[in-house]
């Protein structure tokens, strides 16, 4: 009967061990929320810069090298080369 007894104890304190465990404290949860939204206006601000003219002079010479891309500048101009590649980089990589 000890045991049982012991053995019971031992699984009621396990139990609230892991309801403890479970239950996030306000500022864990602000901790997580605070690392999930900042790492998503980081990518978005990575994207957004993709299109600015900074962007499509820094790429300029990949392209203009490239023997699978260089006539797209015959066709498009600076801007529209970078915004074609950046739009079709999310799909398909682009070989430079």
């Amino acid at each position: 009967m000890d045991t049982t007894n012991q053995f019971l104890r031992t699984e009621g304190t396990l139990i609230r061990a892991l309801i403890h465990a479970k239950s996030r404290t306000s500022l864990e949860r602000m901790g997580i929320h605070v690392s999930r939204y900042g790492l998503v206006i980081t990518l978005l601000l990575i994207g957004v810069l993709k299109f600015t003219a900074g962007e499509a002079q820094g790429i300029q010479p990949l392209v203009a090298n490239s023997p699978l891309m260089f006539w797209l500048y015959r066709i498009f101009s600076l801007q529209g080369v970078s915004n074609l590649r950046e739009r079709s980089s999310s799909h398909t990589e682009f070989p430079c």
